[in-house]
């Protein structure tokens, strides 16, 4: 569970890439029945099932879009000061095995979302670096927790 409050409230992720992906075993399925190698024009059945599989795609990507702005508002909405770990994202994607869970989980893009929202209202946010560095903040005079 990678969002939590300061009362321990979890957010759960809803994982709509995992939900979506026999849709989209299925339409790759068809579109590559429809392929046909060597022909130069490929027939107007292909491109049609190559439009339903963006349809598929487009929507996993608006519902992970979606939620992630109301993630956003709803921290900036009920938090002076947003403390998050500064992790190695990319560092962590190379794990094949974990990869598509990860990336769906869309901790990067709460993240913008969160400073672009904060750019409007009194907040503020603190990145935690690796080793946890407790103290004060330069930007806006609060103590950070340990």
């Amino acid at each position: 569970m990678p969002y939590k409050d300061q009362n321990d409230n979890a957010v759960v992720y809803p994982r709509y890439l995992l939900q979506a992906e026999k849709r989209l075993k299925r339409e790759q399925r068809r579109l590559s029945r429809k392929y046909r190698k060597g022909a130069k024009p490929q027939s107007n059945n292909y491109h049609k099932q190559r439009k339903r599989l963006g349809k598929v795609h487009l929507k996993v990507q608006r519902q992970r879009k979606d939620w992630a702005i109301k993630l956003a508002r709803c921290v900036v909405a009920s938090n002076d000061v947003v403390v998050y770990e500064d992790l190695q994202i990319a560092n962590m994607v190379k794990n094949h095995t974990l990869a598509k869970s990860i990336a769906d989980a869309l901790r990067i893009t709460v993240l913008v979302i969160v400073g672009y929202k904060q750019n409007g209202s009194d907040t503020c946010r603190h990145p935690l670096g690796i080793f946890r560095v407790a103290g004060c903040s330069p930007v806006c005079g609060s103590a950070l927790p340990t």
